[in-house]
């Protein structure tokens, strides 16, 4: 059991549609939002709506020790655009002014608002009233406020220029030559000489070094930041490469992470051969040592916050022998608080649950660059690279990228042969026992596993996170759901899936909440890729307890895509034509039309020991009262073989597991 700030707590820091604020206990079942700056006028609100505001990432509570998610690393002209923006969404807020609830109001104020700010800005290109509508929306809403959109702007799908395995020597080059050393004289021939002998190394005649032009404009890519000016000197440019690797130096394990996902091209089935879909991963690396702190893997494209969430529980927690799979018997000791993690600005890195997590968990400061600037985050991209050419090539199933897949004459549905938890054993196989214990240019000749245990020798020491017990809570989703069954003994339905405990704790709480005259509903969280258990608050103690299915077949670790395939499959099987043996037999149809002709206007006999006729009656009309109390030498184990399959279906449940 662990305890969290929830909607319950009294007098605590919240985060409010943006807004910084107060959570204040009116009793009654209502609460203040008292916000702490220049904002709207206090406003009152029921539980209700407070559930459903953090529902919908409305209202987040933030650790009082970090009060500030992050960074957002921008370019030059994304930096322009930004302030922009934000000249915009000031003055459309002074127009609208404080006690406007969305900060957005009505068309006229946008259109004055939009003529005041192109006037200062001297915009010739305006944007439109709707355009500002969004992007107030996106102030009150987003945790990056208007960088979202910039960040996170779809890049159109360009052909690498460059094969992969080209595109890991030129990284690997720039990580022994500038990031790893300080060089005193160095030249971009240098470099472009340095990356044409790693390619001759690979023993394919087939591919080219990139040119001295495409080599420089990606070097200057590494060091946007330091020269937002064009049109640098030579030497100018020289000095900037070799201060780049400042902003990557690390003097010590954890001090900076790097976050990405991949998605592989491997078919996944389940252990009846059903097609599952292909695979995304999601890493988080120790820049310092280049280990692997954590993972997570769901079937499927796309990130979600679930994901993230579950790789950083893995990257904060010891991974204990036997929870993790190992052909040769090596440890995995890379583990702990980490001080920087640096993501890009996919939905899933920024999103609130996951920036929440982050800020309950252990605090660290964030850093989000924009998508598809793999530069600024080159360990992760490097890794990546490295995982697609020596781990993935090797699975049966993997068909490589969408390039090479036009030239093949099988699908990757028709070729998937690897069930999900193989390829987590083989993933974590390769990992442990391959990628940390072999030698890293960029560690200078050592295994991360070797730069890891040399720390440790030197008395550091991994930090352990900050409320340690809530780490391991089911996470990433949040749904309010209700606690079914007359006598609240039949738990909560999430997505068709039923959770309850045999403490009877539920039960309790909803009772509790049904003496206040609350309905019987309780915030759960949960995470899709482990749907065998949720967390739920007990509003009497302001604490997080773990419960898990009643279904025997949901194994721990059975991801969300898993559990639709069985429900598609179960679906399926029943909804078959079942035989009509007896129904289709004239001979017994006309016994029954004979018999009923003979007892025409007779009445039936009552026996003495039959069941009366009107008890069935009088027992659905006792189970529909409210009021009505099971006979205490019930158990709730024979109460719940009674009562109908109907019972417990949630009609408030439309859909859980929603996609970020």
């Amino acid at each position: 059991m662990s305890k969290r700030n929830s909607i319950y707590s009294d007098n605590i820091s919240v985060r409010y549609r943006g807004l910084d604020a107060r959570l204040l206990q009116l009793g009654n079942g209502e609460a203040a939002i008292q916000f702490t700056r220049d904002g709207p006028q206090t406003i009152i609100l029921t539980h209700d709506d407070l559930k459903s505001e953090m529902q919908y990432g409305h209202l987040l509570f933030p650790s009082e020790k970090v009060k500030t998610p992050g960074s957002v690393k921008l370019t030059p002209s994304a930096i322009l655009e930004k302030h922009r923006i934000d000249t915009y969404v000031r003055i459309n807020r002074e127009m609208v002014g404080p006690n406007s609830a969305k900060g957005v109001g009505g068309l006229q104020t946008r259109r004055k608002a939009i003529a005041k700010a192109a006037e200062i800005l001297n915009d010739k290109n305006p944007i439109s009233p709707s355009t500002l509508a969004e992007l107030c929306k996106n102030e009150n809403e987003q945790t990056l406020g208007a960088a979202y959109k910039i960040i996170t702007k779809p890049v159109r799908a360009r052909k690498p220029t460059l094969p992969e395995c080209v595109t890991l020597c030129v990284l690997s080059v720039i990580d022994e030559e500038i990031l790893l050393k300080l060089p005193k004289n160095l030249s971009i021939t240098h470099i472009l000489n340095v990356v044409k002998e790693k390619i001759k190394k690979l023993n394919q005649p087939e591919l080219k070094a990139p040119s001295r032009t495409w080599l420089s404009k990606f070097l200057k890519k590494l060091v946007w930041e330091l020269h937002p000016k064009s049109g640098l000197k030579a030497t100018e440019f020289k000095k900037l490469l070799r201060n780049a690797h400042r902003k990557f130096k690390t003097d010590y394990p954890l001090r900076r992470v790097e976050s990405d996902g991949v998605f592989l091209q491997v078919g996944i089935v389940d252990d009846d051969g059903n097609y599952l879909g292909a695979v995304t991963v999601i890493f988080i690396i120790d820049v310092h040592t280049r280990g692997i702190l954590g993972y997570s893997a769901r079937v499927g494209k796309g990130e979600d916050s679930s994901s993230v969430i579950h790789a950083i529980r893995h990257a904060l927690c010891e991974k204990k022998e036997g929870t993790f799979s190992t052909i040769n018997g090596n440890t995995w000791p890379f583990h702990g608080v980490f001080s920087q993690w640096v993501a890009d600005g996919g939905s899933a890195f920024i999103s609130v649950p996951t920036i929440s997590y982050l800020t309950m968990t252990c605090g660290t400061v964030v850093e989000t660059v924009p998508v598809a600037a793999g530069w600024l985050k080159p360990f992760i991209e490097r890794f990546n690279l490295t995982l697609r050419l020596n781990f993935a090539s090797q699975l049966p199933g993997y068909v490589g990228p969408m390039d090479d897949q036009k030239q093949l004459e099988y699908s990757l549905k028709e070729n998937a042969v690897l069930t999900f938890p193989e390829f987590k054993h083989y993933l974590e196989c390769w990992i442990v026992d391959e990628y940390h214990h072999t030698p890293h240019s960029g560690l200078g000749g050592k295994t991360p596993y070797e730069a890891w245990e040399f720390e440790i020798e030197n008395e550091w020491e991994p930090e352990r996170p900050y409320h340690e017990e809530n780490v391991e809570l089911p996470y990433g989703e949040q749904r309010v759901a209700k606690v079914s069954g007359d006598a609240f003994h039949l738990g909560v339905t999430i997505n068709s899936l039923r959770y309850n405990d045999e403490d009877g704790r539920l039960q309790d709480i909803a009772r509790h909440l049904q003496g206040l005259g609350h309905p019987p509903r309780v915030n759960c969280e949960f995470s899709k890729n482990d749907v065998s258990k949720i967390s739920v608050l007990d509003p009497r103690t302001d604490e997080y307890f773990i419960v898990s299915s009643v279904d025997s077949d949901i194994r721990e670790g059975t991801t969300y895509e898993e559990l639709k395939i069985k429900q598609k499959i179960k679906k399926s099987l029943m909804s078959r034509d079942k035989p009509m043996v007896l129904a289709n037999d004239k001979n017994l149809a006309n016994k029954k039309s004979e018999l009923a002709a003979k007892n025409e206007g007779k009445k039936r006999r009552r026996q003495r020991d039959a069941i009366p006729e009107d008890l069935a009656d009088a027992i659905n009309k006792q189970s529909e009262s409210n009021s009505y109390t099971p006979p205490k030498s019930f158990s709730s184990q024979s109460l719940s073989d009674l009562s109908s399959p109907l019972d417990d279906i949630d009609e408030d449940d439309d859909g859980i597991f929603e996609s970020d």
